[in-house]
């Protein structure tokens, strides 16, 4: 073998080849939003036309300022034998260190206009797409949901609850 394949075999093999990663919505639904937090809390799953990507549109209106005193929980369960299981992938952080510090999460946070802190008031996320062109890892399956939970820091109280079914589509990096 020569050292130029084994080269990038190994390349390959331990990541280093990033991979273009998109996560395409389905449907997102909001079981439950905290009364004295939030209210008039919706998100659908639009496209503009026939050719166009899956955008979520969503809007809240927040009662309470929101910063670290707020965690996000993320638990994604895969989709496998007709049941959702469980994955390998979570997130835990507070709100203000996942928008300001995460790598992946964060900068689709930023791009979408979503700071720290957020104020009270109407807070909109339109035409949000999850799109990743250099992604460093393998995602082993096509469906998933991604189970969000959102609690106050200090009480663990429970603020808002989310769930959305993706698809996810990996392949090599796109060439232009």
């Amino acid at each position: 073998m020569s050292t130029k394949l084994f080269c990038v075999l190994l390349a390959f093999c331990f990541g280093v080849i990033y991979c273009y990663l998109e996560i395409i919505p389905e449907r997102i639904d909001i079981p439950f939003t905290h009364p004295d937090h939030v209210v008039n809390a919706s998100a659908i799953v639009k496209r503009y036309g026939r050719r166009s990507p899956y955008y979520i549109v969503g809007r809240i209106t927040l009662k309470q300022t929101w910063n670290n005193n707020v965690t996000i929980h993320m638990d994604v369960y895969e989709y496998l034998h007709n049941e959702y299981r469980l994955s390998f992938m979570t997130v835990h952080n507070k709100l203000c260190n996942l928008i300001n510090t995460d790598i992946l999460l964060g900068i689709i946070l930023r791009r979408l206009d979503i700071g720290c802190p957020l104020y009270p008031g109407l807070v909109e996320v339109r035409n949000a797409t999850f799109k990743w062109e250099h992604f460093p890892y393998v995602i082993p399956y096509t469906k998933a949901l991604a189970n969000i939970t959102l609690h106050h820091s200090a009480t663990n109280e429970l603020l808002m609850w989310l769930k959305l079914h993706v698809r996810v589509k990996q392949h090599g990096n796109k060439k232009n």
